[in-house]
């Protein structure tokens, strides 16, 4: 019996990845924007390792080490964007973003923040911005138009950012010695804990309820998959 073989030309269609998405649901603008910022890492990456191996005493090996790192992270954004992860690009783009924000500032931590009399502090700020721009696409690519998974995120980034901001507040004042860690005497110093003891709590509350929103958005993304947006490739 002869065999038959199929001629249908449509491409099977593509899985989610861990983050509930694939490459059909990246958008043309997304995978543009990402190819742009990752070619500009990868060129002050290059830049960076031609500077650190220039310093007239001896080269920032540090800094050399973390700029070649972030050359290969932005070698991956671009791949990403020329369409090249057809799985989990939400977690690729995601993984892009973290090695932007460590190697940028650990390679300059590396150098003391100057290579010579140049200070590195305002190419680390356009570093750090493009690295945010990055992790919001990372964001944008498994959500897309899902308003309830963005409610969720909103809500949950501002609780989060609140207990965070208390935190290091609190930190603050401790550091410099300002009320309320100034101890008092009899029911004031009890009034002083008590209430140190429920702000505590309160920062601990709004931190583990933006988490777990924040989780929830994507993992409702997850469970509930959403028609790729018209431009998507």
């Amino acid at each position: 019996m002869a065999e038959t073989h199929s001629t249908d030309p449509t491409p099977p269609a593509l899985s989610p990845g861990p983050d509930g998405a694939s490459a059909a649901d990246v958008p043309r603008w997304v995978g543009g924007m990402t190819l742009v910022l990752c070619a500009a890492l990868m060129l002050t990456a290059g830049v960076g390792v031609f500077a650190a191996w220039s310093l007239p005493n001896s080269p920032g090996w540090a800094m050399i080490g973390f700029e070649i790192v972030l050359l290969l992270g932005g070698a991956v954004g671009v791949l990403f964007g020329l369409g090249k992860f057809r799985e989990a690009p939400g977690l690729s783009l995601a993984c892009v973003t973290g090695v932007g924000f460590v190697g940028s500032v650990l390679g300059y931590l590396g150098v003391g923040g100057a290579l010579g009399t140049f200070s590195l502090r305002e190419p680390l700020f356009a570093r750090l911005a493009a690295a945010g721009m990055l992790g919001l696409l990372a964001t944008i690519v498994p959500l897309r138009a899902d308003l309830k998974s963005w409610r969720m995120l909103v809500i949950g980034g501002v609780l989060g950012s609140a207990g965070v901001g208390a935190v290091g507040g609190a930190v603050a004042a401790y550091s410099r010695g300002l009320p309320p860690f100034v101890k008092l005497a009899g029911p004031a110093e009890v009034a002083r804990v008590t209430g140190l003891m429920i702000a505590a709590l309160l920062a601990v509350v709004l931190m583990s309820v933006g988490m777990h929103l924040v989780i929830q958005a994507f993992e409702r993304r997850r469970r509930e998959p959403q028609p790729p947006l018209p431009d998507a490739a």
